[in-house]
């Protein structure tokens, strides 16, 4: 009789996620999504870079920041910036949508 295999699943630790969106209902179905897929773990999410700031100071950095070009105060674009200096292993992915084409 074999011995009982074990599983190995690289996915089990999960990678960490935070989301800079001001759109509310976006926010929260990426939000929903994210902590419903396995291998992610949305922990925070912030309406503006600015706060998102003073938690990237004071807290574990995330793997991976999702962040909108378009917000209010500091832009997702700036913020990319500070992000990399505070924490440089944090990878950031812009998700944005414009209405004009150009």
């Amino acid at each position: 009789m074999n011995p009982p295999r074990i599983k190995y699943d690289p996915r089990e630790e999960k990678i960490r996620v935070w989301l800079i969106e001001d759109n509310e209902i976006f926010s929260e179905t990426v939000v929903n999504l994210l902590n419903r897929t396995s291998g992610f773990t949305c922990e925070q999410a912030f309406s503006n870079c600015e706060d998102m700031l003073e938690h990237l100071e004071s807290e574990i950095s995330p793997d991976v920041v999702l962040a909108d070009i378009g917000l209010p105060g500091m832009s997702g674009i700036e913020g990319v910036e500070r992000i990399k200096s505070i924490s440089p292993s944090t990878h950031v992915i812009i998700l944005t949508i414009h209405e004009e084409n150009e």
